[in-house]
């Protein structure tokens, strides 16, 4: 046998066992979706860096090396390649200022209504005090 073929055999080797532990680790499950081709940056400070992460049920399942995150990919798992672009983690928010939007709910912020910062803050306790429940 030769060098590379014998590194080949490895290699798969090393695959299918990382697959299997990745399987047994999170459930025998796979993934719905895989994100991968492209630098993970986590935001963790314990790994900063990833190549794969795989969701399942619409929550973050494993984040690792592709090696890793391959064994939670079957035919029925949606593969998102990267190509090459950086996945971050974060909250989509179109732009709605949406502690104002809800705001206009409970005070009349307009300026007639609330000329100085004091009215303001009368009509936020107020708010604060309404049997809503909900404190802002």
């Amino acid at each position: 046998m030769s060098d590379d073929l014998k590194a080949a055999v490895l290699a798969d080797r090393t695959v299918k066992s990382t697959a299997a532990a990745t399987r047994a680790n999170i459930g025998a499950r796979a993934a719905d979706l895989v994100f991968s081709g492209g630098p993970v940056w986590t935001m963790d400070a314990a790994r900063p860096h990833a190549e794969s992460v795989a969701v399942r049920d619409g929550r973050i399942v494993a984040v690792g090396t592709s090696q890793e995150v391959a064994g939670l990919i079957d035919s029925d798992t949606e593969v998102v390649d990267l190509g090459g672009r950086v996945l971050l983690p974060g909250f989509i928010e179109p732009h709605r200022h949406s502690a104002m939007g809800n705001l206009a709910d409970w005070i009349d912020r307009r300026p007639l209504a609330t000329p100085t910062a004091a009215h303001l803050f009368a009509a936020l306790r107020y708010a604060a005090a309404a049997p809503t429940g909900w404190v802002l």
